[in-house]
């Protein structure tokens, strides 16, 4: 390596959230062994994530993991060393593939919509959860913690366009593809990042 490595820090409103389709061992810069994923965006185009450090971790709810957890259909975001930016020198974890349980940003993201128990982002927001109905131009989606009451206080509608991007994980048959808003079902377990009050984009679950 030509320099030290420099943190990067990640803009948590706007960087990319990256779908996790494929993970990997390299060596780095100072012929360490490391980690890179293969990873969606927001189209169908594959990026290349290496890391520098094996060790570089994140948590998310009660998990902690490192680069070397990372499995298929995990959501991170990431900074680019800043002194090698063919690597990435942070991360941040918004789902990890069967040990997320349903989790949404801070409330005062979200606004009453149609009645008192349905609620809807007007901004910047990161969801996951289940489906539970569809409704005109959209999907309710229902993102109950595990350890809270009144199942039906924490219904979302979320708006979906026929470009929504929308991502298929499935664990079954270990792929990541792309699909459709069509594609999605009742029951199905989602992430959602929303950009604007608008879904950037769906990543759907299935065993």
């Amino acid at each position: 390596r030509v320099s030290d490595t420099g943190k990067g820090q990640i803009d948590q409103i706007s960087a990319p959230v990256y779908v996790i389709s494929e993970v990997g061992r390299m060596i780095n810069d100072l012929g360490e062994e490391s980690v890179f994923v293969n990873a969606y965006n927001t189209d169908d185009k594959i990026k290349e994530i290496r890391f520098n450090d094996i060790n570089l971790s994140a948590t998310l709810q009660s998990n902690t993991v490192t680069v070397a957890d990372l499995m298929r259909g995990d959501i991170i975001q990431i900074a680019e060393d800043v002194n090698n930016t063919m690597e990435s020198s942070n991360m941040v974890v918004r789902y990890l593939n069967g040990r997320t349980t349903p989790y949404e940003s801070a409330a005062a993201h979200w606004y009453a919509y149609a009645d008192a128990d349905t609620f809807c982002s007007d901004g910047y927001a990161y969801c996951a959860g289940v489906i539970k109905r569809f409704v005109k131009n959209g999907v309710v989606i229902n993102n109950k913690p595990d350890d809270t009451e009144n199942w039906d206080k924490w219904d979302r509608v979320i708006t979906t366009k026929s470009n929504t991007p929308v991502y298929i994980c499935d664990n079954a048959r270990e792929t990541v593809t792309l699909g459709t808003v069509d594609d999605l079902k009742v029951g199905d377990k989602v992430f959602s990042l929303l950009r604007e009050s608008e879904p950037n984009k769906f990543v759907v679950y299935r065993d």
